[in-house]
């Protein structure tokens, strides 16, 4: 069958919360639901609010890859001693 139409929902507009706990936090990319490849995009940032602010950014560094825009993109945290780095560094 052949798709007749297709929209996106509404975006929401809801904020997210600022996550305090002591750790480093990164901007992820996960590239399908069954997160398959999971990615660090930017960081690490001391800070959750730091890491939420490049969240577009680290988007737009991944439009490389034709398939970027079906991918999540979001954050995550590690412990302060992991010493994993983000791709794209900060």
């Amino acid at each position: 069958k052949e798709l007749a139409s297709y929209s996106h929902g509404e975006p929401s507009t809801s904020k997210q919360e600022i996550d305090d706990m002591d750790a480093v936090f990164f901007v992820t990319c996960i590239e399908d639901e069954g997160a398959h490849r999971r990615l660090m995009l930017l960081g690490p940032y001391d800070t959750h609010a730091e890491a939420l602010e490049n969240v577009d950014r680290g988007r737009k560094l991944a439009e490389h890859d034709p398939k970027a825009h079906w991918y999540y993109f979001g954050t995550c945290s590690m412990a302060k001693e992991t010493e994993v780095k983000g791709v794209f560094g900060k």
